[in-house]
């Protein structure tokens, strides 16, 4: 059951009943695009919030834009493969991954409920299929590979890209360089500190020039200054080119 109050600070909330394992409990959940914002949800509910609240135009969109004021649900009848949405809903509150649920993410899920029933009954199956699939779709969680293996991936990437420069060799080399040794360069400062130097007096031909200092095993370090003028090329674009310095000394990527 649905009810309405109204709040002093403006915001409308519906107050979510539903009965399960015979304990009737009440869920408060806001008419706004943060329900329950004073529960605690999973870090996954909050990105299924966060989707939802930017889907403009996507099919969850709908939630977002389902008329309010009215505590009355719209007609019950089958979706469009004939399913009836109270089914739906019985099904997506028996299902044991919902019943599991926190207070903070069953109070979401009841949310997108209430959305869905504002619409007519076909785009209002069409959301609970959705969410029902979402509650019957098992997570798995991938491995991490372990630091050895990381290692491994890494550096066959790196020797890869080593193959494929020394296929290419001296073609094209130095356009970077040379490009950075006419330009007219004034500092900037960039995300989170980083300096570095730009002539954008023609916006269709930037130069950015970039020191930078490598951290890491001393052999795998090497093997990513061979890759100086890839990674250049693969930064620059029509119209940008970018410049990099592989300085030895942290200290050394200050610039003027």
């Amino acid at each position: 059951m649905i009810t309405r109050s109204n709040r002093s600070d403006g915001l409308d909330q519906s107050t979510l009943t539903s009965d399960l394992d015979g304990d009737t409990r009440d869920v408060t959940a806001t008419h706004a695009s943060s329900p329950l914002s004073e529960a605690k949800r999973s870090a996954g509910t909050v990105a299924l919030l966060g989707a939802v609240s930017n889907a403009r135009g996507a099919p969850w969109a709908g939630l977002l834009n389902a008329e309010g004021g009215s505590s009355a649900r719209r007609a019950v009848g089958p979706g469009e493969d004939g399913v009836s949405v109270t089914s739906l809903e019985q099904k997506i509150r028996s299902n044991p991954a919902y019943r599991s649920l926190s207070a903070g993410d069953r109070g979401v899920a009841e949310w997108i409920i209430w959305q869905a029933s504002q619409r007519d009954p076909q785009k209002r199956a069409y959301y609970l299929a959705k969410l029902d699939t979402l509650f019957s779709t098992p997570y798995v969680a991938q491995q991490r590979p372990g630091k050895s293996e990381l290692e491994q991936i890494h550096t066959a990437r790196v020797d890869a890209a080593l193959a494929r420069e020394e296929a290419r060799g001296d073609v094209f080399k130095g356009q970077e360089e040379q490009a950075s040794a006419n330009a007219r360069l004034s500092p900037r400062v960039g995300f989170n500190g980083t300096r570095y130097l730009v002539d954008s007096r023609d916006p269709r031909s930037v130069v950015v020039k970039v020191k930078v200092h490598l951290t890491g095993p001393p052999e795998f370090v090497a093997k990513i200054k061979q890759l100086e003028d890839g990674i250049e090329k693969a930064a620059s674009t029509t119209g940008y080119t970018v410049d990099l310095e592989f300085v030895d000394k942290r200290g050394q990527t200050s610039l003027p």
